[in-house]
């Protein structure tokens, strides 16, 4: 029986910045897999690295050492321009305290990056309705303006 691919892999992956001229160790032979499908949260006390991963995880950051496989493409072979068309044709990040539209539907708030991918409205609204019910926002709560 073969083994379904995880969502994300993450080998041996470390993030050092300088700061100060001084290295800071983010992230240190981090290692893990992430099914289809699946939850994850990812929590720590300020500064043990959540952030960090989030951005490699995302492809806001690239690691410094380490491989980073997100739906079956390994990101960390891609130049920078490629990773910021992959993150934005595949990944969807959402930060904390990230506002949206006043006025508008959570479908129309996911809909919106779609549209500056050249996507026709319908198909915007498609896709964002059936992301954000995946993302268990039941169809009646989707439509309210925020």
């Amino acid at each position: 029986m073969s083994e379904v691919a995880p969502a994300v892999a993450l080998d041996a992956v470390h993030k050092t910045y300088q700061r100060g001229g001084q290295p800071v160790h983010a992230l240190r032979d981090v290692s893990l897999r992430l099914p289809r499908g699946s939850y994850t949260a990812v929590v720590g006390p300020r500064g043990c690295g959540a952030s960090t991963l989030l951005a490699v995880l995302g492809c806001l950051a690239a690691p410094t050492s380490g491989r980073v496989v997100v739906d079956g493409t390994d990101v960390t072979q891609l130049d920078p321009t490629a990773r910021t068309d992959f993150r934005a044709e595949t990944i969807g990040v959402v930060f904390p305290g990230t506002t949206v539209l006043p006025r508008r539907s959570a479908v129309e708030n996911a809909a919106l990056p779609l549209l500056f991918q050249g996507v026709p409205g319908r198909q915007r609204r498609r896709r964002a309705t059936t992301a954000l019910e995946r993302a268990g926002l039941p169809a009646s709560h989707a439509t309210r303006p925020a």
